[in-house]
C-alpha cells in the first residue's frame, strides 16, 4: 500500500524511503519534521523574513560567525570541517541561512514583554540560596546551640559538624546553592527574612526537627542575555506548536 500525506489541500506522495518505514513512530517523526519546515516557510513569508543569498556580504557574514564559533580560522580547518560534516560550502550556507531566519522569527514572534512576564512567573524557581543549617531533635538543645552561637560567638560550622543530624553536618552545615523554590515553604520564609551573615532563632521544621539557619547569600535571578534566550526559546516552541496544529498534516493510507 502506497502511503500519501495530505498537506492542506494537497496530496504529497513520499519516496520509497518513507514507504520502507513501517513503524508509526518513524512515520510520525517524518510528518512532524515536514510540518515544522512547512510552518517555518509560511511564517518566513508572513513576517517577510528573508536573506539575500545572492549577496556575497550576507554569505560571508554567515560563514564568519559560524567559523568564529567553531574556531575555524585557517583554510585547513575549514577543509577538515567540510570533510567531516560531508557538506559543501553552499550547503552549509543554506543551513546557516535557515537557522538565521528561525532566530529572526523567534525575535519577531515573541515579544520582550512575554519574556519578562515568564521570567517573573519563574523567578522563585530561578533564585538560588546558599545557607548553613543545624538541625536537632530536641528544642532545648537547639536553644543551647543558639546561645552558644550568639552569646559565646562559637563557630557555626564546628557546631553543625558536632550536633546537626542531617547530611549537611559533614559540610559544616552548608546547604546549596539550591533553587529557593525547592525548599520547605517555612524555610523559604525564614531565609528571605534574614540578612546575609545573620542567624535565625531556633524554630520547628516538621515534626521532630528544630532548626537554626544562617544565610550566606541569596542569589536573586537576573534576566541576563543567556536566560533571556532560553526563555525566548521556550515561548517560541509553545508558539510554534500552535502554528503546526494549523498545518493539519496527516497520513492517508
Amino acid at each position: 500500500m502506497v502511503v500519501k500525506l495530505q498537506l492542506l489541500d494537497q496530496e504529497i506522495a513520499l519516496d520509497e524511503a518513507f514507504n520502507q518505514i513501517s513503524d508509526l513512530a518513524g512515520r510520525q517523526a517524518i510528518i512532524r519534521e515536514i510540518s515544522r519546515r512547512h510552518t517555518f516557510q509560511n511564517c518566513f513569508e508572513q513576517y517577510n523574513i528573508k536573506l539575500d543569498l545572492n549577496n556575497e556580504e550576507v554569505k560571508t557574514a554567515l560563514l564568519s560567525r559560524f567559523g568564529t564559533a567553531l574556531n575555524l580560522v585557517t583554510p585547513e580547518a575549514w577543509d577538515n570541517f567540510y570533510q567531516k560534516s560531508n557538506l559543501t560550502k553552499e550547503q552549509l550556507i543554506q543551513q546557516l541561512a535557515y537557522q538565521e531566519q528561525i532566530e529572526s522569527l523567534k525575535r519577531t514572534a515573541i515579544a520582550p514583554e512575554a519574556i519578562k512576564d515568564l521570567f517573573l512567573k519563574m523567578k522563585t524557581q530561578l533564585d538560588q540560596v546558599l545557607f548553613a543549617l543545624i538541625r536537632v531533635s530536641k528544642e532545648a538543645l537547639a536553644k543551647e546551640i543558639y546561645h552558644r552561637l550568639i552569646d559565646d560567638n562559637q563557630d557555626f560550622a564546628e557546631l553543625a559538624r558536632k550536633y546537626s543530624s542531617g547530611p549537611e553536618a559533614q559540610q559544616g552545615g552548608i546547604v546549596g546553592p539550591k533553587p529557593l523554590s525547592a525548599l520547605n515553604p517555612d524555610l523559604i520564609k525564614r531565609l528571605t527574612s534574614l540578612e546575609a551573615g545573620h542567624i535565625s532563632e531556633p524554630f520547628a521544621l516538621g515534626e521532630e526537627n528544630y532548626v537554626i539557619i544562617k544565610l550566606i547569600r541569596l542569589e536573586s535571578a537576573q534576566l541576563v542575555p543567556q536566560l533571556e534566550n532560553n526563555l525566548r526559546d521556550r515561548l517560541f516552541e509553545e508558539w510554534l506548536e500552535n502554528q503546526i496544529k494549523l498545518v493539519n498534516l496527516r497520513v492517508l493510507n
